[in-house]
């Protein structure tokens, strides 16, 4: 069980913004939607489990998306979930929100 996120490709900050001045990215803030309603990272899209379920079901399976919660642990396990739906550039923020807080 302990290898169960090896594949998922972890991004610091530098990394995001690049990828965010040079593609389309979508933004996946996984954090408590209340949350999310006080402050997120421009262009984020808050989900929850019936959300994404339904963003599974329609999104285009080569976007490049990078998911985001507290501190980059529990948003591991949404990255997991689209990878295993097929997508196949996912990203995990290291650090997460608070590390995005931190840097800016």
């Amino acid at each position: 069980m302990g290898f169960f996120f090896n594949e998922i490709n972890q991004i610091d900050i530098d990394q995001m913004k690049t990828m965010i001045q040079n593609q389309d990215v979508v933004l996946l803030d996984v954090r408590k939607e209340k949350d999310y309603q006080e402050a997120h990272i421009e262009g984020a899209v808050s989900t929850n489990s019936d959300s994404l379920n339904s963003f599974i079901h329609q999104a285009n399976k080569s976007s490049h998306i990078i998911c985001y919660c507290y501190k980059g642990i529990s948003s591991r396990n949404t990255c997991q979930k689209l990878m295993d739906a097929g997508f196949h550039h996912v990203y995990n923020l290291k650090g997460g929100y608070d590390a995005w807080c931190k840097a800016s």
